[in-house]
């Protein structure tokens, strides 16, 4: 496995993570509690660390190795039975996490438990209907990736009231630049193309409060 601190430097990776969260208006101001759900290898926990006072990632194959970073911490556990109390945290994020989970229901439940009254629950998921996801996560990776139908209805189950984005918003392997900043550009411009819209690359659930 490719280490995170690769993928930092081959695909600029902060600079994606951060670019999502720009998407969505989330912003950390050095006191809030995240938790991620479903988090791999760690790497989004590693940047929420240098940005919250508390990152937590959950997921059932953690490797000691993973994520040495302060106020990082991952905890191998099962996204439907997580062993925190309830309401603990300002921030649960799930990315490209929900369509592996066995229980998506029990595992939104658990999302809403531990989210704090007025946190905020964040779900990046894969568009299965982008051309570019569908022909390498899905035919070549074996992904089960959602069309978008089928994760407004999982994400209605458990917050009626989420608000359902679709984004434009990938990582490349460029440096922070004029040039990146142009393709930041052109994803946005984009993403404001009605027939365009059905096809881009993420489907976004956000829950204020």
């Amino acid at each position: 496995m490719t280490s995170w601190h690769g993928h930092l430097l081959n695909w600029n990776m902060s600079e994606w993570h951060e670019s999502l969260l720009d998407r969505i208006e989330l912003r950390l101001h050095g006191f809030e509690s995240v938790l991620d759900i479903g988090c791999g290898d760690g790497l989004d926990v590693a940047l929420f660390a240098s940005e919250a006072a508390l990152a937590v990632g959950v997921d059932l194959r953690i490797q000691p190795s993973d994520v040495p970073a302060k106020k990082a911490h991952l905890v191998k556990a099962h996204a439907s039975y997580l062993p925190f109390r309830d309401g603990i945290f300002d921030v649960v994020f799930e990315k490209d996490a929900l369509h592996h989970m066995g229980d998506v229901a029990g595992t939104l439940r658990e999302s809403l438990r531990v989210k704090k009254k007025d946190g905020r629950f964040v779900a990046f998921e894969a568009n299965r209907y982008n051309p570019a996801m569908y022909l390498r996560m899905t035919l070549l990776l074996g992904h089960e990736h959602m069309a978008r139908p089928a994760f407004e209805n999982i994400i209605a189950s458990c917050f009626p009231s989420a608000k359902i984005e679709c984004i434009e918003c990938r990582a490349y392997p460029l440096q922070k630049g004029t040039l990146l900043r142009a393709v930041r550009l052109v994803e946005r411009l984009i993403a404001r193309i009605p027939l365009i819209r059905l096809y881009l690359s993420y489907n976004v659930a956000v829950v204020s409060g």
